[in-house]
């Protein structure tokens, strides 16, 4: 994960959005996101942030996925065609991987299979 241009497009969108760092992260649900990537980046957090949390904070920055993912993976802003299909492909992937590891949420109504 490249920090610098994922923290650089999260700055964007604060003063684009006029949002607080402590604002725009209790808005996309995940209060100290924001000072947590910083201090991910500086080497001071020794856990993981979750590619689920970057995107939730830049959806509520609007900041398009994609150039997230371009962002993550070190690439330019305005990238060549092979980075853009790589990028495509890294989101694809993020997005199967997102999906597969929520907790499904027992529907109402319906009994357990297992008895």
């Amino acid at each position: 994960m490249e920090w610098k241009p994922v923290l650089a497009l999260i700055e964007k969108g604060l003063k684009t959005q006029g949002l607080s760092a402590d604002k725009a992260s209790k808005d996309a649900g995940h209060p100290d996101a924001i000072r947590n990537m910083y201090r991910k980046a500086k080497g001071e957090l020794k856990g993981g942030i979750t590619f689920e949390t970057i995107m939730d904070v830049a959806r509520t920055l609007q900041i398009a996925p994609e150039a997230v993912c371009r962002a993550a993976m070190g690439f330019s802003a305005d990238p060549p065609e092979k980075e853009a299909i790589r990028a495509e492909i890294y989101m694809e992937l993020a997005s199967e991987f997102a999906l597969r590891t929520r907790p499904e949420k027992p529907r109402k109504g319906r009994r357990s299979a297992s008895k």
